[in-house]
């Protein structure tokens, strides 16, 4: 049975009489436990996607249909004070920048202890898990860290605060937007072993966004692969790595660095990823990916949209694949 059941989420950026499409039929589903990475490059609709998952898409962000279903109950359907039982016990975030989710007036700690408070532990009960939390994410000397502002942390250091305050209640689901993109080398690996051991001693599941296919192979179960806001492949990770189907896949894959002293996969950076004909959210009529592809077919490919094929168990939306299973 599916945790999270994503059918064709369809949204778009509406600003005065301009509309953006983001997100076009996104579909795919989660499992308990279930790791996923959403991989793309920047303008990819990864954010928007993370941001309507946890319903903190704000007026500007218009979901104009599909459905989030959470084990069966639409979230897209639910009024604002309908979520409050949701976020924090079923459904966590963190962040990108995690100054913008901590508050520089108060003491990191009483920002934690302020999450349990809420959903009904006492004071004192608060103020034991926050020491147990800040423990559990690796912060050293949790009783002085305790009393520390934001300001007098390292960016690594608040990170592990904001994930701290995401798993406090133990949620279902941890959304989790880019959140070592900002962070330095050796920090960033420091985080991911942390989220990594943290939702498997849970059980949570998670969904990871990333423009970098090194981490997504470091982090995930399963991968989303997206362009341009369409899910062009989804996959188990290490079977989507090593044989890549859909084109833009491939042309991720391979603008990454194998690292073989230790079999991974290294940063692939937006940069990489895109060309230089300036067509990056361009509407088109048929695959998104048209005007990049070295394997498009002329009234086909920029005629018609490709639906979604499977193929060996795994879903990949290009028309090379149509009539193969």
């Amino acid at each position: 049975m599916s945790l999270l059941q994503v059918k064709d989420l369809t949204a778009s950026y509406v600003i005065g009489r301009h509309k953006v499409r983001v997100l076009d039929e996104v579909t795919f589903d989660l499992k308990p436990s279930e790791k996923m990475a959403v991989v793309g490059e920047s303008g990819s609709g990864k954010s928007s996607l993370a941001l309507i998952l946890a319903r903190l898409n704000n007026k500007a962000l218009i979901v104009e249909r599909g459905e989030v279903l959470y084990k069966g109950l639409n979230l897209l359907n639910l009024k604002e004070s309908e979520l409050t039982k949701f976020r924090g016990v079923d459904i966590a975030v963190i962040l990108q920048n995690p100054s913008t989710a901590l508050n520089p007036l108060y003491p990191i700690g009483d920002q934690i202890s302020e999450a349990l408070r809420a959903h009904g532990y006492s004071r004192n009960e608060a103020f034991r898990e926050a020491l147990k939390l800040l423990e559990r994410v690796g912060l050293s000397e949790p009783a002085k860290a305790y009393r520390k502002y934001p300001h007098q942390l390292s960016g690594g250091q608040k990170q592990r605060v904001a994930i701290a305050i995401a798993i406090a209640l133990k949620p279902k689901l941890l959304i989790a937007d880019e959140p070592t993109s900002a962070l330095d080398v050796s920090t960033q690996a420091q985080i991911i072993a942390l989220l990594k051991k943290l939702v498997e001693e849970d059980g949570t599941s998670m969904i990871f966004i990333t423009h970098d296919i090194g981490v997504a192979y470091d982090i995930s179960d399963k991968i989303l692969v997206m362009f341009n806001g369409n899910v062009v492949e989804v996959g188990l990770t290490k079977e989507v790595v090593k044989k890549p189907l859909h084109p833009y896949t491939k042309h991720l894959i391979s603008s990454a660095i194998l690292n073989p002293a230790e079999n991974r996969l290294l940063e692939v950076t937006p940069e990489n990823t895109r060309s230089n004909n300036g067509l990056k959210n361009k509407l088109v009529v048929g695959c998104p990916y048209v005007f990049r592809c070295p394997y498009k077919v002329e009234g086909l490919c920029n005629v018609s949209k490709p639906g979604n094929f499977l193929i060996d168990g795994r879903i990949v939306s290009c028309h090379l694949y149509g009539g193969r299973k």
